[in-house]
């Protein structure tokens, strides 16, 4: 069977040619037979140089007015049409286009499939996609968003709205929601111009440019909620549906192509619409439904305050939208492909119009996705065998594929009064019940029939999927599983297992999943990479080598799997290896900002911060990227500011802000006033103290004043060409304020002569990070000690963990923001932390800090020196092995030791 389509990883019908290709080659050959693009609305395939004895068109159309002219004509062309939508497939019958159906677009599962919950930043991201047009109803979303984002100062808007089509950009003139205006711009220029021109901030919108589809996943993983308000779809929307198989909630349109896939269970469905007129050059080409823009408001208000539901239905999303497989899409159109080369065969039509032909010719409809037809062969089979219970299933199916739920349900249960424990229907009647929004009841019906047959497997199967519709993890498990035991051949079963453990970080578990998922088959490069993603985060850095290399065997010219093998190396401190593989995979994605900043990091790491800070500027650029605001004030380049107001941000986390914070003097005295945007309240008492005559310290999202360049702090060593040997500030340049450091004086300075430590064990569990904690029961030998008294500066559920020991006091409650905790800090007679804020805040203040590192520490403590550049007052003390905290304990007791018998003589 010839595929003859464009092929290409930016846009729909390249992606859509593809994998249909790759998939319908994997197929027994179907002789004689073309599956082709059709690209315009006059029905002409996309090669005409491809016609073969038997043709097949696959079309996408939202003009239906322009298309309308040009059915009948294509009717005596195609053997066979088939539609992306069943919008479409509807418009081509009232054309007169009797043989057509609808076959969806698939998605990449091993790409698009249940993302992490996106880490707490404190913004409420709303995502955006599809080329800006009209149709695609991007002004709507800029309608509602105004109101939205004047409401909520976190909520951000992120767009995927690339469109290289100038033509297709100006449809937005029609537009009634918004202002815009035509220009002959870069599409960037534009859509920005659009933002300002319309009343939304654009320090809170993210302007993506456009990029490959395998790096989709981390932009959509990297929001809340997605709209999609779109006025026509000739398709199932293949944006949309990655979004969603991304397990994240969609507020959308359920017209047109969007009907096919979008369900009160899975999203958050519009309903409330009213006619427009499509035009393209001043003439009439469609008549499309627009949705509101103040129910598109009600939902995400239901959105912000809900995030729980979004939870639910994103689960849903996630499981749906794994049924829609290119290789589902290939089997249909090879199925419909054969029938087309029988009937040929046979010298008769291929869809005649069925009144009695038998149940098989009845089935064939059903299976091609002829529904309508498939249900007029059943009732037509019906009249001569009334009783036939698999007949009344058959037809209740069809009816539940249209969309006719109650109708279903009553065959079902006409079946069920003549045979009630028929586990099929039962089976069948649950997933109608599923569609139908009677998820609970839906669930309870399936119990029933795994109690009667406990080895249905389809039935635990559903079970684990509408279990993570209601948010219900533990239970899910617990049926995929089951389905594992009965039949471990179901690959899509072990994929949504590994996701579960992964959610719930039990990172072995989903190991094993990928492994099993591995046996089925062999060479999967996608899961080889999310066996090896999982195994570094373990810590097994062999086995994680091993998964990466066996990829790269199979794609060596990966830059994604190149650029995982350089991650091991570097967490194995082996440094020059690590910038081989990131060399080696920017050969083949020169310009992959996520790449070149690891490189940069490796490269600082060694010491070589001048060339280092070059790369680091690329963090803007990553995906996920690190988010800037202000993205519409000039970035500040290093020169006189000559009484300009320069904006210094804070970016990324805390310990970040306090180790860069000592560069911000240095850029007060370039010739104009600075205003410094720190993160929140819970920093700002510390950064007061800052030894510099600031115009304004302000906390981010609170009015600034006017400024005339901006730089993020993080780059600022970049403009002021800082190396290792001009590092400004080692010996400190914070202080805690007096008051309160008073006050804990009198709190904790009453334990006689003990050396007062204070003390960090835990940090965020950021991903490849969450090895720079440790137990506290590690530390037990130097807590052991006599002479030592304890004070712990931990926050989080680890705090808990110091009522295990008398000689620590646990503060950490008391802690509200870091000036509180410089203030103890500075009663303190030594500061022992792992890789945290509270270390950066102690070598600041020049208080005495040993700090705790694994064996690839982070860029800035680079490689083996037992002191640190940045903090005169710092002692480092690092892992022999990864993992080895164990060296690190007998290394900080022993020196404990020697200060507690030095303290003893005095």
């Amino acid at each position: 069977m010839n595929v003859s389509m464009p092929t290409g990883s930016a846009y729909g019908w390249g992606v859509a040619g593809t994998y249909l290709k790759a998939e319908i080659a994997k197929l027994p050959p179907v002789d004689g037979v073309t599956l082709h693009c059709i690209t315009g609305h006059n029905f002409m395939p996309f090669d005409e140089t491809a016609w073969s004895r038997i043709n097949i068109g696959y079309c996408f159309f939202e003009h239906d007015l322009l298309a309308r002219p040009f059915i009948a004509e294509a009717a005596g062309r195609w053997d066979h049409v088939v539609a992306g939508s069943s919008w479409c497939e509807q418009h081509l019958r009232n054309g007169g286009m009797e043989r057509t159906s609808t076959i969806l677009q698939g998605i990449d599962s091993s790409l698009f499939c249940l993302q992490l919950p996106r880490s707490d930043d404190s913004r409420f991201i709303v995502f955006s996609g599809g080329k800006f047009e009209y149709r695609k109803g991007q002004d709507i979303v800029i309608a509602a968003m105004r109101l939205f984002m004047e409401r909520h100062k976190d909520v951000w808007l992120s767009c995927s709205w690339h469109n290289q089509w100038p033509s297709s950009i100006r449809t937005m003139e029609q537009s009634q929601l918004i202002e815009f205006v035509e220009q002959s711009s870069p599409c960037f220029d534009i859509l920005f111009d659009t933002i300002r021109r319309n009343g939304l901030d654009p320090e809170r919108v993210l302007l993506h440019p456009p990029f490959d589809n395998s790096r989709m996943p981390l932009i959509y993983a990297e929001s809340d909620v997605g709209l999609f308000p779109n006025r026509c779809e000739g398709g199932n929307n293949m944006v949309m549906c990655e979004y969603m198989a991304c397990g994240r909630t969609a507020i959308a349109s359920n017209q047109t192509g969007h009907a096919d896939v979008v369900t009160p269970e899975n999203a958050l469905c519009l309903s409330s619409y009213h006619s427009v007129t499509a035009k393209t050059n001043g003439h009439a080409t469609g008549i499309w439904p627009e949705p509101s823009v103040g129910e598109l408001l009600d939902f995400l208000e239901l959105a912000y305050h809900d995030r729980n539901m979004l939870a639910v239905k994103g689960a849903a999303a996630a499981r749906d939208m794994s049924m829609l497989t290119w290789s589902e899409a290939a089997r249909r159109f090879h199925a419909l492909a054969e029938r087309l080369v029988a009937a040929a065969a046979a010298n008769c039509p291929s869809f005649a119009c069925v009144t009695t032909h038998g149940r098989g010719k009845a089935d064939d409809f059903f299976e091609a996705g002829c529904y309508e037809e498939a249900e007029a062969c059943y009732r037509s089979l019906l009249v001569g065998s009334p009783l036939s219970t698999d007949l009344l299933n058959s037809l209740a199916t069809t009816l539940d594929r249209l969309g006719r739920y109650p109708e279903a349900l009553a065959y079902y249960n006409k079946v069920l009064t003549l045979q009630p424990t028929f586990c099929t229907v039962i089976f069948n009647m649950a997933n109608t019940l599923a569609r139908a929004g009677e998820l609970d009841e839906a669930i309870a019906k399936l119990y029933s029939v795994v109690a009667t047959d406990p080895c249905f497997v389809e039935a635990w199967q559903n079970l684990g999927n509408y279990h993570l519709q209601k948010n219900q993890p533990e239970e899910a498990v617990i049926c995929f599983k089951r389905v594992t035991t009965l039949n471990p051949g179901l690959l899509e079963v072990w994929i949504a297992l590994a996701h579960l453990h992964e959610d719930r970080r039990e990172f072995a578990a989903a190991v094993s999943c990928f492994e099993a998922a591995l046996d089925i088959t062999p060479g999967d490069v996608g899961f080889l990479n999310s066996k090896g993603l999982l195994l570094h985060e373990l810590g097994e850095l062999d086995g994680a080598e091993t998964a990466f290399l066996s990829a790269c065997a199979i794609e060596p010219r990966n830059p994604v799997i190149c650029n995982n093998l350089g991650n091991v190396s570097k967490s194995r401190s082996m440094m020059q290896e690590a910038l081989a593989w990131y060399d080696r995979a920017l050969e083949y994605d020169p310009d992959n900002a996520t790449i070149i900043f690891n490189r940069s990091l490796v490269v600082m790491a060694l010491g070589d911060l001048l060339h280092g800070w070059q790369g680091f500027e690329r963090r803007f650029d990553m995906i996920p990227p690190v988010i800037l605001s202000h993205q519409n004030i000039p970035v500040w380049d290093g020169s006189s500011l000559n009484g300009r107001r320069l904006l210094i941000q804070s970016e990324q986390v805390y310990g970040d802000t306090i180790m860069f914070a000592r560069f911000i003097p240095l850029a007060s005295r370039c010739g104009g006033p600075v205003v410094f945007e720190c993160q929140d309240e819970s920093i700002l008492k510390t950064l007061g103290a800052l030894n510099v005559d600031l115009e304004a310290l302000v906390v981010r999202g609170t009015p600034l004043p006017p400024v005339d360049a901006q730089i993020p702090l993080l780059s600022l060593p970049r403009i002021f060409d800082v190396s290792l040997e001009n590092i400004p500030g080692a010996a400190g340049y914070l202080h805690a304020d007096k008051a309160r450091s008073a006050f804990w004086k009198e709190r904790i300075c009453h334990s006689g002569n003990d050396m007062r430590v204070g003390l960090v064990w835990s940090g965020r569990k950021a991903p490849l990070n969450a090895d720079r904690s440790m137990a506290l029961s590690t530390l037990e030998t130097a807590l052991m000690l006599p002479g030592v008294r304890y004070f712990s500066l931990q926050l989080g559920e680890e705090a808990i963990e110091s009522g295990d020991y008398a000689c620590l006091t646990d503060l950490g409650e008391q802690l509200q923001d870091f000036g509180e905790t410089a203030a103890v800090i500075a009663n303190m007679d030594l500061v022992i932390s792992i890789d945290t804020a509270v270390a950066h805040l102690a070598g600041a203040m020049g208080v005495p800090v040993w700090i705790m590192l694994k064996h690839s520490p982070d860029w800035r403590w680079q490689l083996d020196r037992p002191d640190s550049p940045w903090y005169a007052s710092a002692r480092l003390f690092r892992q022999d092995n990864p993992g080895d905290w164990a060296s690190v304990v007998h290394a900080i007791t022993a020196a404990l030791k020697i200060i507690i018998a030095e303290r003893k003589k005095n």
